[in-house]
């Protein structure tokens, strides 16, 4: 019986990964997609002051993640059907489901918490 649980631990560690690894690989993947397609209205740091913020067809600034952190399924659905009522442009069919999800993963790591803002 040792034997089999000892062995069991083998074939249970073959599907290990290792989380930070997997995280720093997703975020990087993200932060590609994000400078190459978010950043000009979204900002370099996220702060909703990219430099096409200003000529946005609808005058609505673009979402600030430094201050707002939407679940992963709410930015997932914003990202691929886009945000009615402003210039936030549906994704799905631009980007891929691997893009899309790192991409909102990187952008929920922008966020900082505001100390002092009740």
């Amino acid at each position: 019986m040792e034997e089999l649980a000892a062995l069991a631990d083998v074939v249970d560690s073959f599907s290990l990964v290792d989380a930070a690894s997997t995280t720093s690989t997703l975020l990087a993947a993200g932060q590609s997609v994000y400078e190459t397609n978010c950043a000009e209205c979204h900002g370099d740091d996220g702060g909703g002051n990219g430099f096409a913020a200003q000529n946005l067809p609808i005058p609505i600034m673009p979402t600030d993640f430094t201050r707002e952190r939407l679940s992963e399924a709410a930015a997932l659905r914003a990202l691929r059907e886009g945000v009615a009522g402003t210039s936030m442009a549906p994704w799905g069919d631009r980007l891929n489901a691997q893009e899309m999800t790192a991409a909102v993963h990187y952008v929920r790591s922008l966020y900082r918490e505001q100390i002092g803002d009740d």
